[in-house]
């Protein structure tokens, strides 16, 4: 399940068929958007709630994930940098990971200075479990995820790679719907990433686009 509001000009639709794009479409990757802001930092707002029962009604089976996208948007005007605000959106992502039992993602971004870590109050930082930076190097065109916390495990351990383009098909006015899925650089995983990325045996995925990571910076 992905909360995701569309930039301009995006297709709602693009993240399931990106899915289908990389394995094969028999798989029925149970996979579903949620195309709007939702606010997980009012908690009067009720937006929580109406989250929960929404996936639940989703018919998804047994659920694995919630990726929240950006955690910016999900504050829906809160202040990142108040301890209140980024407390209270803390406490909606674990009542959704708590009441749907499955692990919750979260994008966020980076501040201005890249050496103090994401942006906001410090508090986010605290309360997860994993961290996982995503860094790009221009000149190479390679992308790093990188563990920078892993509570109680261990931390540095990273994985490269590129984002190819796809296309997806074409808009009503005739132009080509693009997006873009993971693929390999031909470097190694290095690292605890390295061991569960063959251990778990999604070399296979990865060879064509890994859906393993992510970011909470």
């Amino acid at each position: 399940m992905s909360l995701q509001r569309p930039g301009a000009g995006s297709s709602t639709g693009s993240r399931p068929s990106n899915v289908r794009t990389v394995y094969d479409e028999d798989a029925k990757i149970p996979f579903a958007t949620v195309p709007s802001t939702i606010d997980l930092c009012h908690v009067e707002a009720g937006d929580v709630d109406r989250l929960i029962s929404l996936i639940r009604s989703a018919g998804l089976g047994e659920l694995r994930l919630v990726a929240v996208d950006t955690i910016s948007r999900a504050l829906a005007g809160g202040n990142e940098n108040a301890p209140d605000d980024m407390g209270a959106l803390v406490s909606s992502l674990d009542r959704i990971r708590d009441e749907l039992r499955c692990h919750v993602l979260a994008v966020h971004h980076l501040g201005k200075d890249a050496s103090k870590g994401s942006r906001g109050h410090t508090l986010l930082h605290c309360a997860v479990d994993t961290e996982i930076l995503i860094e790009f190097d221009e000149q190479s065109g390679v992308r790093t995820a990188t563990i920078t916390k892993q509570r109680d495990g261990e931390t540095g351990a990273s994985i490269p790679f590129r984002l190819r383009q796809v296309e997806l098909g074409l808009n009503l006015d005739g132009d080509p719907v693009t997006s873009c899925i993971v693929g390999p650089t031909g470097s190694r995983a290095s690292g605890a990433l390295g061991g569960w990325l063959i251990n778990s045996r999604l070399d296979r995925g990865f060879s064509n686009a890994p859906t393993a990571g992510g970011s909470i910076r």
